[in-house]
């Protein structure tokens, strides 16, 4: 199994992105189901680098992680209350929510690597 999704592991990729998508807007309710079986693929292919990374490096990252969701939560839930009282289109609402989770990513990533080259000293 390890070696097909090995193999397989784009066409497996965008096949369970083109069912997020599709499910998005017909099934919300089974969109978790994707998504875990999505994070349970990469997990499988990227399994030696995450079994080589260091106790350090998942302190720093679970460390980042946490308050990140948490800020990503917080600034949603409240722009998102703010652009549907604002009567904003739907689109740009998905605008929105990309360019805020790009900018998050963006900034973890950052954040990673700085803390990372810190603790190196």
């Amino acid at each position: 199994m390890l070696k097909f999704i090995d193999t397989q592991y784009e066409k497996i990729t965008w096949l369970l992105i083109f069912l997020g998508v599709i499910l998005f807007f017909i099934a919300k309710e089974y969109l978790s189901i994707v998504l875990f079986s999505f994070l349970l693929i990469k997990a499988v292919k990227f399994r030696d680098t995450i079994r080589a990374t260091s106790f350090r490096q998942l302190v720093i990252q679970i460390g980042l992680f946490i308050p990140l969701i948490v800020m990503l939560v917080i600034i949603i839930l409240t722009s998102a209350s703010f652009m549907k009282e604002h009567h904003i289109p739907v689109f740009l609402r998905y605008a929105y929510l990309i360019v805020v989770l790009f900018i998050a990513s963006s900034c973890y990533g950052w954040a990673t690597n700085f803390l990372m080259k810190i603790w190196k000293k």
